[in-house]
């Protein structure tokens, strides 16, 4: 099997480092300036912790906006838990980063989308795609291979 470099995974990596990064300047439930988020993940996901009210409602994606009404946030290592009120409930949730299929701060018009999670849960299948097209770009013609000048 022809390994390769999974470049999508890697900048997606980034991405929620990134995110970690955007979301420790959460302070003591306070965002600083004018800054808020909208941050959308996979309710699917198995290690998503939220309310069976909640799942019934959102089976596969929620959106949530961190702005004003929030309490208890906390952005740990690998994951983010906060409590929000739906519906006039509160609720307490934890999303791990790779959970999230976007995450916007509109105040200054930066977001970021991850691509579609679902071809991420397949990553043999995907990599036997990336094999299959790894042999074609050897076998098409214009395509130079650069073994012959390289020194062995």
């Amino acid at each position: 099997m022809v390994r390769v470099i999974n470049y999508d995974l890697l900048i997606d990596e980034l991405r929620w480092d990134l995110i970690k990064k955007t979301l420790r300047h959460i302070k003591e439930d306070q965002i600083p300036g004018n800054h808020y988020f909208y941050i959308s993940f996979l309710t699917s996901h198995p290690e998503v912790k939220l309310s069976r009210r909640l799942l019934e409602r959102h089976p596969s994606e929620i959106t949530i906006v961190i702005q004003h009404q929030f309490k208890n946030f906390v952005a740990g290592n690998t994951s983010f838990k906060v409590s929000l009120q739906f519906d006039g409930m509160d609720e307490e949730l934890e999303a791990p980063y790779s959970a999230i299929t976007s995450f916007a701060d509109p105040s200054v018009k930066f977001g970021l989308n991850f691509k579609d999670k679902k071809q991420s849960k397949e990553p043999q299948e995907k990599e036997s795609e990336t094999e299959t097209t790894t042999i074609q770009y050897k076998n098409a013609d214009n395509v130079v291979i650069l073994d012959k000048f390289r020194k062995k």
